[in-house]
């Protein structure tokens, strides 16, 4: 087994747990519930296939899930505390 690869997704599960215990949807629209919907079902899929030794697509599972917070972000229907701003590109 790959041990970086272990290691990058147990990372960017303990990030993307925090990130899913404090991001807000901040402008309601049917969009802006899609986008989270998304971006949690590809984060429990991520932690399912972590579960499942499936590291390789947990790994990319979690990077669209972070990619759907990211939008959110950047067209300012989502929100997070500036701790955790610094994970995105916002």
């Amino acid at each position: 087994m790959d041990e970086q690869l272990v290691e990058r997704v147990r990372k960017n599960e303990e990030i993307m747990d925090q990130v899913f215990e404090n991001v807000k949807v901040i402008k309601i629209s049917k969009s802006a519930e899609e986008l989270m919907d998304s971006a949690r079902r590809y984060y429990e899929d991520a932690k399912y296939f972590a579960s499942k030794g499936d590291y390789t697509s947990s790994l990319e599972a979690f990077a669209i899930s972070w990619a759907y917070i990211d939008s959110g972000l950047k067209v300012g229907v989502f929100s997070v505390p500036a701790e955790i701003s610094i994970y995105f590109t916002i």
